[in-house]
């Protein structure tokens, strides 16, 4: 009984319950204060400004904290009232992430040696999984002597972990970090760096964050090579 009601409580930690302000990179609202920001969106909604709590800079433009979900949806049906601005109220991205320790540098092909890319890896893991990822992005210090990387993958879709990629890839395992975290830390995939190819996946580079959201970036970035390979292959060894 313990274990349902901790495990529902760790579901609902990892929900993220905020709505997002999405503005494009030259937007004017990007350089206005969260306090002119909660002004806008309270007359252009006609909304009770009680009714947003917290209000954050993020990477895809300002999060937003309704004070419940009954006003989080009333706040979502009112938000063509952003239409003629150019700005796009929407819930955050429920990201599911999964890290994939010890990926290869390099494999050997036919056509000889070649470095994996993002994008060889996100065909991989749909060969693999049959999902396609939303996004990928290189986890951690990644020393240049070291053989292997690892990987943070994003889905949006629920699906198994411990499928296997390239020759001796540790299987994948769910993250820790929670929802809101993944967006702190990507933003928006119309906001990233869109591979220009026939897929869907983005690929993430570290982004140029407001202040709100530094210490975040350094924490991934702090994270070593060699402490997630250690974990990993703790845990297969249970």
């Amino acid at each position: 009984m313990r274990n349902s009601k901790n495990a529902k409580k760790s579901n609902a930690e990892k929900t993220d319950s905020r709505l997002f302000v999405r503005l494009p990179l030259e937007h004017e609202w990007r350089k206005l204060s969260p306090a002119s920001i909660r002004e806008m969106v309270v007359k252009r909604l006609s909304i009770s400004p009680a009714s947003i709590g917290l209000i954050k800079p993020a990477r895809s433009g300002f999060a937003l904290s309704p004070c419940s979900i009954e006003v989080c949806e009333n706040i979502l049906k009112a938000s063509g009232g952003l239409f003629l601005s150019g700005a796009k109220l929407e819930p955050a991205t429920q990201w599911i992430p999964l890290l994939i320790p010890t990926v290869p540098k390099s494999i050997n092909t036919l056509q000889g040696h070649k470095e994996i890319s993002e994008l060889m890896l996100a065909d991989e893991i749909e060969r693999v999984s049959l999902v396609r990822p939303q996004a990928v992005k290189l986890y951690g210090y990644q020393k240049p002597d070291v053989p292997h990387r690892t990987w943070l993958v994003l889905f949006t879709k629920t699906l198994k972990p411990g499928f296997r990629v390239f020759d001796e890839s540790v299987r994948a395992r769910a993250a820790e970090e929670k929802a809101s975290e993944m967006e702190a830390l990507i933003g928006h995939t119309e906001n990233a760096n869109p591979v220009m190819e026939a897929n869907k996946t983005t690929i993430i580079s570290v982004p140029e964050s407001p202040e709100a959201e530094e210490e975040l970036t350094h924490k991934f970035d702090n994270v070593t090579q060699e402490s997630v390979e250690v974990a990993a292959d703790s845990s297969m060894q249970l």
